[in-house]
């Protein structure tokens, strides 16, 4: 964007929809980041829910 502004000769700047579609083109697409799964966070709700009593008909 401020390179486009700085350099006239580059012309004008390709609109989101072109620079998507191009980069999807090359293989360079969003991927989700992988979570780590043994967070502070997780393993403190994995505590709370194994201290609740669970009822022979949500077992499974």
């Amino acid at each position: 964007c401020v390179l486009v502004q700085k350099q006239a000769d580059l012309g004008p700047m390709p609109s989101y929809v072109s620079v998507r579609r191009c980069m999807k083109s090359h293989g360079l697409v969003r991927k989700r980041l992988a979570r780590a799964k043994d967070t502070a966070g997780v393993c403190k709700v994995e505590e709370r829910l194994e201290t609740r009593e669970v009822r022979s008909y949500e077992s499974e």
